[in-house]
């Protein structure tokens, strides 16, 4: 009998010439690295990416059958409906290069800059910048979402957390080893101001432009709390009402308007907010008072095409891969267009692709299989927490049990029916709002535990965080 290999445990992932006292991480890892070389498309590699771009090839080949089935896999004899047509119609959408470059970006822009220039107004500034997440799926200073209520995990609440920076987090701009990557990205604003328009933005306007949008997004950084206080639970959770969170900035912005310019009918509707950054929250609600209006529109301007450049024709794709791909990162190479296209129609209809995919390469013998091993492990568990001698007090051992006996597995695709909107007004490539705080809809609502956090076609794991108590798989 043949001794099956151990799959997991691969000498020739090791490096033999390298002394394990010395480098343990090179001695384990340097066969593996030195085999795998990071593809110019990428700033690192490893084995989730090595699966990851597995799967793009299966999309793909998923992507192009629609041409000539019906998207379940049988030969089309009439045209595509529902959701296989929605999905064939975005990506090939996403492909067409020729037609963003002749469409070009003034034209697609040109109700985003209208709203830029309507939040300059300090009157209507509230009321913009809160019709950005709805109209546009753009969000700006302030991050809004919703999650489990912290200490009612039963409950979603809306978050309001830190945002407002260009760069990755607050270190980028203080940390004197990244000095010449700030100076970089005052370079990269102006350079997209001028892209964006170059008879407003000349060299001159523009490299003062950047400048005043980088002072604004420094004064805004020192007020953020760092990598390692935003993991603090206690310190980011911090719940109140919105009369509660207007008066702890001093009445400096009008979340009331915000808020339900977001999507929702009212301020009771909202219910409770958790304000996860409390400093931050008040040092921006304080800049966005000051900001003049020619200021505002600059900022907002610039944010704007920073977050749909991917979208624009190529001299912008171009200029923000430069700098936040190759400087940032390091990565060499732009992806190819298909591979784009692809993670735009992941975004917009993930879930109609997610079905598609599963019915194509997840049948029910897969997915029961991939239950059988997660419940396996699930109950290995079970056993050691019944063992583990460093958990004394029975309560505790009891209460671990129970959360275990309690974890949602999900694998595979959401159960619930996908709802497409009609018509094609969501084929449009450009800065749909399939996003927003529309998500604000789960606010106070009992939490459907059924939900992914991820599509189908997604090869990645979650295994929950302390409030949901679930492993997802898809």
């Amino acid at each position: 009998m043949q001794a099956q290999q151990d799959m997991s445990f691969d000498l020739a992932n090791f490096d033999n010439s390298i002394s394990p006292a010395d480098n343990f991480f090179n001695y384990t890892n340097g066969g593996w690295q030195a085999a795998n070389p990071i593809p110019p498309e990428y700033p690192n590699w490893n084995t989730f990416l090595e699966l990851h771009t597995q799967n793009q090839t299966r999309i793909k080949a998923l992507l192009a059958e629609l041409s000539t089935t019906d998207g379940d896999g049988e030969s089309k004899t009439q045209p595509l409906q529902g959701e296989a047509r929605k999905v064939s119609i975005f990506y090939k959408a996403g492909l067409d290069e020729a037609a963003i470059e002749k469409f070009g970006h003034v034209e697609p822009l040109a109700p985003l800059m209208a709203q830029c220039e309507a939040a300059g107004v300090k009157e209507n500034r509230a009321r913009c910048l809160g019709e950005f997440s709805k109209k546009f799926g753009l969000g700006f200073f302030f991050g809004v979402g919703a999650s489990p209520d912290n200490k009612n995990s039963d409950h979603c609440i809306a978050q309001l957390g830190q945002s407002g920076l260009g760069l990755p987090d607050r270190d980028y701009y203080f940390d004197e080893d990244k000095a010449e990557k700030r100076t970089a990205y005052q370079k990269h604003i102006a350079n997209m101001l001028t892209l964006l328009d170059p008879t407003v933005y000349t060299e001159t306007v523009a490299t003062e432009t950047s400048a005043l949008i980088y002072g604004i997004e420094l004064d805004i950084a020192g007020s953020h709390m760092t990598k390692t206080e935003k993991r603090d639970p206690l310190a980011t959770y911090n719940k109140m009402d919105v009369a509660a969170l207007t008066e702890l900035c001093n009445g400096s912005f009008d979340f009331a308007t915000f808020l339900t310019a977001m999507g929702k009918e009212s301020v009771d509707a909202i219910g409770d907010i958790n304000v996860r950054n409390v400093k931050a929250i008040q040092k921006i609600a304080q800049v966005l008072s000051g900001l003049d209006a020619t200021t505002m529109v600059h900022y907002l301007k610039w944010h704007t095409i920073s977050k749909v450049a991917s979208y624009l024709p190529k001299v912008f794709v171009d200029e923000d891969f430069h700098f936040y791909q190759t400087v940032l990162s390091g990565t060499k190479e732009l992806k190819p267009r298909w591979k784009r296209a692809m993670a735009m129609t992941e975004t917009a209809l993930g879930e109609a692709l997610g079905k598609m995919y599963c019915n194509k390469y997840f049948d029910e013998d897969c997915k029961n299989r991939a239950f059988a091993i997660v419940e396996s492990v699930r109950a290995a568990l079970e056993e050691r927490l019944k063992e583990v001698p460093w958990m004394t007090a029975d309560a505790t051992r009891e209460a671990a049990l129970k959360k275990m006996k309690n974890f949602k597995i999900k694998i595979g695709k959401n159960r619930t029916s996908i709802k497409v909107r009609s018509g094609d007004e969501c084929m449009v490539v450009y800065f749909c709002p399939f996003v927003g705080l529309t998500s604000l809809g789960f606010d106070e609502r009992t939490l459907k535990m059924t939900n992914f956090f991820f599509v189908g076609c997604s090869p990645n794991f979650f295994q929950g965080t302390p409030t949901h108590g679930s492993i997802t798989r898809p």
